[in-house]
């Protein structure tokens, strides 16, 4: 063979060489930046993603850690978790139960805030407290008016007996 055409075929192998070496590195590069910009859409929606479950495990988790709750208020709402859902977890009243303290503390802490009172209602309501409990919490309504019950009714229903019978007795 010709030393000339081997030269030639040696250089376009190089050619081709480095030719697929640049395209591996750039696809290596759009690879990476692609996984980046994933990652950075990830970190963005990581908070609506977030289940209560993880919120409660985190606010507890820096409780026995000794943190304040308006310090574990500020840590978490800095990784991107809502004000709104923090506050609620911080004082137990993401879901209804039967403490009412927890709930009226915190009311309490809301409106030292200068929060609305409408504002900590919606954010009680969409909890799924009831609009009643949630009255006399926020001082809407009396503690009696707003605390009505089965064991209520019955009471008011066997007075209304009561002066019945001695109505016609």
């Amino acid at each position: 063979m010709d030393p000339f055409v081997l030269g030639m075929l040696l250089f376009l192998l190089c050619l081709v060489l480095f030719v697929a070496g640049l395209l591996k590195r750039a696809k290596q590069r759009a690879a990476k930046l692609l996984h980046l910009e994933r990652h950075s859409k990830q970190k963005e929606e990581t908070p609506i993603r977030k289940d209560l479950r993880t919120l409660e495990y985190h606010v507890r988790r820096l409780e026995r850690s000794g943190y304040a709750k308006q310090t574990i208020l500020k840590k978490l709402v800095a990784t991107g978790w809502d004000e709104r859902l923090v506050g609620l977890v911080i004082y137990e009243v993401h879901k209804p139960h039967n403490r009412l303290h927890a709930l009226e503390r915190y009311v309490q802490q809301q409106l030292l805030k200068a929060k609305p009172k409408e504002i900590i209602k919606e954010d009680l309501l969409s909890a799924g407290w009831d609009e009643e409990i949630i009255d006399v919490a926020l001082g809407l309504t009396p503690r009696h008016e707003g605390a009505t019950s089965r064991t209520g009714e019955k009471k008011e229903a066997i007075g209304e007996i009561a002066m019945l019978f001695d109505f016609l007795g």
